[in-house]
């Protein structure tokens, strides 16, 4: 069995901080069929801060991924965040 590791990171920048980050994630085959999901949470990310996050996927089919969301709270209501993916 292989375990399939991403390690990314998120930066906030000047703003109020996040409160209950998610980052959710797709794993997929090489024919583009999703075969897994990943995700990882932190309690609350501080501005200026970084979070490096790890998800993973024991599926032994697994060959690409996709960062599908990032959601939080700012000031109690909840935000989808913009996802840009830099190569």
């Amino acid at each position: 069995m292989v375990e399939w590791i991403l390690l990314a990171s998120f930066k906030t920048y000047p703003m109020p901080p996040f409160n209950g980050v998610t980052v959710n994630f797709s794993f997929f085959d090489d024919d583009g069929n999703k075969v897994d999901d990943a995700m990882d949470f932190i309690q609350t990310l501080s501005p200026d801060d970084t979070w490096s996050f790890k998800v993973s996927s024991l599926k032994d089919n697994c060959k690409k991924y996709r960062l599908d969301s990032i959601t939080s709270f700012i000031d109690n209501s909840e935000v989808n965040l913009d996802v840009q993916q830099t190569q």
